[in-house]
């Protein structure tokens, strides 16, 4: 057998100890260096992207607060219009309902006037209204039970 000749074990060694060698030489210089590079630049990366984070999230905690100081100032504002508008609002009922209220006793004034006119308007009626009753129910009285006019009277 081949493999166990004693006299060939010195050249594959050497054979073997240069390609480890050389292999060894081009792993640790070439692919290595670069591999090690590739992996400081990701972690620069990363310490990069962690920093803009925690700038942004202190950005945005900022707004944050912003936004609640804008928030509670508008409601603040919209507080006071709205009892601004209340105000307003319970003047202008309070204008509306004396200009009613004046309305109302200039209308109850002219229909009182109204009725009083009527009133003095029946008033001098009742006489002549009266007197033509009274002649029909003594005509209706004669015709009824035959009376003659000078009995009645």
């Amino acid at each position: 057998m081949p493999q166990l000749d004693f006299s060939t074990f010195y050249s594959q060694t050497l054979w073997l100890s240069l390609c480890f060698l050389s292999t060894f030489l081009i792993v640790n210089h070439v692919f290595a260096p670069r591999i090690r590079k590739i992996f400081i630049e990701r972690q620069h990366n990363i310490s990069y992207n962690l920093h803009k984070s925690e700038l942004a999230i202190a950005a945005c905690k900022k707004i944050n607060e912003e936004l609640e100081e804008t928030l509670n100032a508008a409601k603040q504002q919209a507080a006071s219009l709205r009892e601004k508008a209340l105000v307003d609002r319970h003047t202008l009922l309070a204008k509306e309902g004396e200009e009613i209220e004046k309305s109302l006793t200039k209308k109850e004034a002219r229909e009182f006037e109204k009725l009083k006119r009527y009133e003095a308007q029946l008033r001098a009626e009742i006489p002549t209204s009266s007197s033509h009753l009274s002649q029909e129910v003594i005509h209706k009285l004669q015709s009824l039970y035959g009376l003659s006019r000078d009995i009645i009277n």
